[in-house]
């Protein structure tokens, strides 16, 4: 994709680089930013750090079309978001990716990580036009932190945004799992025409200044709101003429990075919340997830819950609780259960007491110490020992007479 003077832009893809996709692994976070808590803003990635994304739903990702699908490379855009002069299909949507191959979150390629089952994007297919796509996952997020959206209309030259991601930072580091978010300010709205300063900007997007590099594509830009308004598509520094795929590309006071507005992409927006059947979060509303039940209610599946986790305790009764994975602590009265593909806080199970716990009974052949059987079972052995013992005291009786 030419942009600038000399030509030199690129796509934010698996840490791709320049018109030869040049890849690595980085996924620490974005240039001079700084540790980030917005815990809706994610990470994707097959196996290594490839771009962020923001949880809409517990099970819906928004995201760049660009990091699920291929661009063929050179092209340039024209300011009607059309394609100039493609080379060998350049700037046109190849194929989607294979959704399961993606993993979303800091799970790691474990049992507990979501990963696509589905993706969605509109039938556009020049790059120049569009740059979203909305993940459908397997499963849902335990404890999910989510973000409302701004459909309605993009951001005003001028607005203050914050844009987050798990990209690389200024000194390059890897960092794995590290988000960082830093303040920019919107200093143009597409259409743009292309000179000395900025690329060509098709309708739909708007320009930022420093702060996306590589592993941030696909990441929001945040109003003071809390609202999503723009999705990380492209960077531009006219500076470079050969990207070298590490952060001096993405570093100076002539880059430009450029988001697309999510009110351009309304109707798909809008179909993704209806396919996952989730309660659209729109900007200034109230968190829809509010009215849910609280830690310990009684719930009678996980879509009933604020943590969207409702387990069953040993007696079998439901209740809201929340996830234990990596660590997380679980309240007085609760342990952590594994089920091998969860965990989750549940009550703890009903124990004997300690004296029986360690009671040896050797002349009946039964030991009882450490784990044991449920009170039913023991109380139901215990009845069987003293009627066997009964039994054959009378048949020694009988047998003496």
């Amino acid at each position: 994709m030419r942009c600038g003077r000399l030509g030199v832009c690129w796509l934010l893809l698996s840490g791709c680089v320049g018109a030869q996709d040049r890849r690595d692994s980085q996924s620490s976070a974005i240039v001079g930013g700084q540790p980030s808590d917005r815990a809706a803003v994610i990470s994707i990635s097959p196996g290594g750090g490839v771009c962020s994304g923001t949880l809409l739903a517990p099970d819906l990702v928004l995201t760049a079309r660009h990091c699920v699908a291929a661009v063929p490379s050179p092209y340039a855009c024209t300011t009607s978001g059309g394609v100039e002069s493609p080379v060998d299909g350049g700037g046109e949507f190849g194929a989607l990716k294979d959704p399961s191959s993606l993993v979303f979150g800091s799970y790691g390629n474990t049992p507990e990580a979501p990963h696509g089952k589905t993706i969605l994007v509109t039938q556009e297919t020049s790059r120049c036009a569009t740059d979203i796509a909305l993940i459908v996952l397997d499963r849902t997020f335990d404890d999910p932190v989510l973000a409302p959206i701004r459909l309605d209309a993009p951001p005003a030259v001028g607005d203050s945004l914050t844009a987050v991601g798990y990209g690389s930072t200024s000194t390059g580091a890897n960092q794995e799992g590290v988000r960082q978010e830093r303040a920019v300010t919107v200093l143009a709205l597409g259409p743009v025409p292309e000179d000395s300063t900025y690329p060509a900007v098709a309708p739909n997007f708007f320009v930022v200044g420093e702060a996306l590099c590589s592993g941030d594509s696909g990441g929001p830009a945040i109003a003071a709101s809390g609202a999503v308004v723009g999705v990380a598509s492209y960077l531009n520094n006219p500076t470079v003429e050969f990207p070298t795929s590490t952060p001096s590309d993405c570093i100076g006071a002539s880059v430009h990075d450029v988001y697309e507005n999510t009110s351009a992409d309304r109707a798909l927006i809008l179909s993704a919340y209806a396919a996952v059947q989730a309660t659209l979060w729109l900007e200034g509303q109230p968190d829809p997830r509010a009215q849910l039940k609280d830690f310990a209610a009684a719930c009678g599946d996980d879509g009933e819950c604020k943590s969207n986790v409702c387990v069953t305790n040993p007696s079998g009764t439901k209740a809201c609780s929340h996830s234990c994975l990596g660590g997380v602590a679980c309240p007085t009265g609760y342990a952590c259960n594994d089920d091998g593909t969860r965990q989750r806080c549940a009550l703890e199970a009903v124990d004997l007491a300690p004296s029986v716990k360690e009671h040896n009974n050797t002349g009946c052949n039964i030991a009882i110490s450490g784990s044991v059987p449920g009170p039913a079972v023991s109380l139901g052995v215990l009845f069987a020992l003293r009627w066997r013992r009964r039994f054959r005291s009378r048949h020694r009786k009988k047998r003496l007479v």
